[in-house]
């Protein structure tokens, strides 16, 4: 699985110098391997990086070289995203990971986690992973002591599940009957499962409504999937169910979300093509009741699995970035 990370300029201040975490860490653990390093494209990090080392001969040249090489890199190695307007270190490096466009994890190498403090539930809604030094030594990083240890990991245990869903499933099971299956499934490979949930409120505002499935991580709310039914287009369910997902039952705002469709018309790939093109373009304020917000761009994914679709629709709602992954799943008894 491979993350996208973004260094803080104290961590890089205070390891950079040392040769072993330089070697494993710096050269090793993050330029050599499928990894992201995160930077604003403002070069406000740059600038934190450069700061910290200038009076440091070793740990400046070693940043040098590590910089060049990253320079050096294939296009993707290094991300761009933005810092916005933040006051301090802490804020640039979270504004950057928390606005970058990537399908990897997101995570902020940190020299003390309590830096974060006063970031941690937004941290912690974002799906972001808070890593420091004692959480990898020589060895490819990892999240410790954590079930859910990235959405990459949970994104591929999804497609295994719907992929599964589609040659065992009917046409004839209700939406309620796919979703138990799901729920099984996931159950079955160890996550923490919450279904019809009573959480957020209903389209009218006026009671609470229900998600489809809470996945849980440690008594929290980790990511929320909702589902429905389709055999052909029909725009204003897909928002509908959309608005559930970043609007209506999301009182945490989680910034990683799931629509699923299960499909049960003629022409797969013909209904996808068209679902494609509506997501792509759809105005977000449809399902979003923030004036500032935006449909920022959309990725389709890959997936060898047979009967199985998927997309990232990457958002910003009141500045915040928001990823809601889009599945769709053919169903053929």
């Amino acid at each position: 699985m491979a993350n996208a990370h973004c260094v803080c300029p104290k961590f890089l201040q205070d390891n950079i110098r040392n040769s072993t975490v330089y070697t494993d860490v710096f050269i090793g653990q993050l330029l050599h391997s499928d990894d992201q390093i995160v930077l604003d494209r403002e070069e406000i990090l740059v600038s934190a990086y450069l700061n910290a080392v200038k009076e440091d001969p070793e740990a400046f040249q070693n940043f040098m070289i590590w910089k060049k090489l990253l320079d050096s890199r294939p296009q993707g190695k290094m991300l761009l995203s933005n810092s916005g307007e933040a006051s301090t270190s802490v804020e640039v490096v979270y504004n950057t990971i928390s606005q970058a466009i990537t399908r990897h994890d997101k995570v902020i190498i940190a020299a003390d986690n309590n830096h974060y403090a006063a970031l941690f539930s937004l941290i912690e809604k974002g799906g972001i992973n808070l890593l420091n030094l004692n959480s990898f030594q020589a060895r490819p990083i990892a999240i410790p002591n954590k079930k859910l240890i990235g959405f990459s990991k949970f994104e591929n245990d999804l497609d295994w599940v719907l992929e599964r869903i589609g040659r065992t499933c009917r046409k004839s099971y209700s939406e309620d009957d796919d979703n138990d299956h799901v729920r099984d499934l996931l159950d079955a490979k160890g996550y923490s499962i919450k279904d019809q949930t009573r959480e957020g409120r209903s389209a009218t505002g006026l009671s609470a409504g229900e998600l489809d499935l809470a996945v849980m991580n440690c008594g929290s709310l980790y990511t929320i999937i909702e589902a429905m039914k389709l055999s052909t287009m029909r725009e204003s369910y897909i928002d509908e169910h959309y608005r559930k997902l970043i609007t209506n039952y999301n009182p945490l705002s989680v910034k990683r979300t799931y629509l699923v469709t299960y499909y049960t018309g003629k022409n797969f790939h013909d209904w996808w093509r068209k679902y494609k093109d509506y997501i792509t373009t759809m105005d977000i304020k449809k399902v979003t009741d923030k004036e500032k917000s935006s449909n920022d761009s959309t990725e389709e994914q890959e997936t060898d699995l047979h009967g199985l679709k998927k997309l990232h629709n990457h958002i910003t709602v009141e500045g915040e970035h928001s990823v809601c992954a889009h599945y769709a799943v053919r169903i053929d008894n």
